[in-house]
């Protein structure tokens, strides 16, 4: 399961945190609540979403 999840989630993230911010500006926020739930299985990869997040709201 670790390495499933090193290909299809670790591999992509630069690619998750571009389409995590398409789903914020489109306000779909439980697509990415669940975008969340699936990168917190990486190690340290919550961090930058938390950051995208965050700068989603900020003026």
């Amino acid at each position: 399961m670790k390495n499933l999840e090193r290909v299809l989630i670790h591999e992509q993230v630069e690619a998750i945190y571009t389409q995590a911010k398409a789903l914020l500006h489109d306000e779909n926020y439980s697509d990415f609540a669940c975008l969340f739930k699936l990168v917190g299985r990486i190690p340290n990869a919550t961090v930058q979403l938390k950051k995208i997040f965050e700068n989603n709201f900020r003026p």
